[in-house]
């Protein structure tokens, strides 16, 4: 055979192996994978706290107290830490102020992690309580409603020694950040 024939020959069957490859089949089915993923973002609620008043007058010759349940709720987090700030503070004490703010009383904040807890942790104006466990049911405080709670007390002996007809009030800020 001549040179260029069998050049020809030789390309055409490599040309046939190419396209031999190259073959689209017909298949009855067809896969791929894909990922599906979630990102849960860090979620903390607080809410459902009101205004505590006290009347000490109802408390004669004990210590007079107030209470308040609310909701500490949200996802992405096992425990928190709730921090109580008092606005007229003396270190880490709790204060009340009259109106004329020349007198003051002392009170404590105790907290509770659920409604059904019969002891309280005793906090101090601005120190974190760390630790709180969130629990399973306290996602979303709308679904699962209050379930912790915070105490005030005021000493019969801070409240008895205070000028007589006078409101002492004091602003609480309350914060909680997941840990």
């Amino acid at each position: 055979m001549k040179p260029f024939v069998r050049y020809l020959i030789t390309a055409s069957i490599a040309v046939a192996a190419v396209n031999a490859n190259a073959q689209v089949t017909t298949a009855q089915s067809d896969k791929t994978d894909i990922t599906v993923s979630l990102t849960l973002p860090q979620l903390i609620e607080l809410e459902g706290l009101n205004d505590i008043a006290i009347d000490a007058g109802s408390f004669l010759g004990d210590n007079a107290r107030g209470s308040d349940n609310f909701c500490v709720g949200g996802y992405g987090y096992s425990t928190y830490s709730i921090q109580f700030d008092s606005a007229n503070a003396n270190g880490t004490q709790f204060r009340m102020v009259d109106g004329g703010a020349t007198s003051y009383v002392n009170y404590n904040v105790d907290f509770a992690n659920d409604l059904t807890s019969v002891s309280h942790v005793s906090a101090e104006s601005g120190v974190a309580l760390t630790g709180n466990e969130r629990g399973a049911a306290n996602v979303a405080c709308a679904t699962s409603g209050e379930n912790r709670q915070l105490l005030v007390t005021v000493l019969q002996a801070d409240w008895e020694n205070a000028n007589a007809l006078s409101t002492f009030s004091d602003t609480l800020t309350v914060t909680v950040t997941a840990e």
